[in-house]
């Protein structure tokens, strides 16, 4: 069986699309971690940021890791209120606004609760 290259591009050019516009899961839960007996490290990794206000970070989190997260800027509802918290890490957290485009991460908004 052979294809021609036009075919073989067509179904590629469609892949990437359709990988493009898929969103990525939900965060359901994130892992905690409780170090030395006194510290606890909570990661958040790959997903969508949840847009509802069930807490999903253990309340007795020291420091907390967001990896590989995303967002619409209409939807990214800020942290619950971890008082204890004393580190706050996020990396490749991205925020998108209605049409796709990628916007300035609103820090303010998302840690209000501190």
């Amino acid at each position: 069986m052979s294809y021609s290259l036009a075919t073989i591009f067509c179904v590629c050019a469609l892949s990437l699309a359709k990988a493009q516009t898929s969103s990525p899961p939900t965060i359901l839960n994130c892992t905690s971690t409780t170090i030395a007996g006194e510290y606890t490290q909570t990661l958040c990794d790959h997903g969508a940021w949840p847009t509802t206000i069930d807490p999903i970070i253990d309340v007795s989190t020291n420091y907390l890791d967001i990896k590989h997260t995303s967002a619409t800027a209409e939807s990214l509802r800020p942290l619950q209120r971890l008082p204890r918290l004393s580190s706050l890490r996020l990396e490749n957290f991205l925020v998108y606004d209605a049409s796709g485009t990628l916007v300035d991460f609103p820090l303010q908004n998302f840690t209000r609760t501190f």
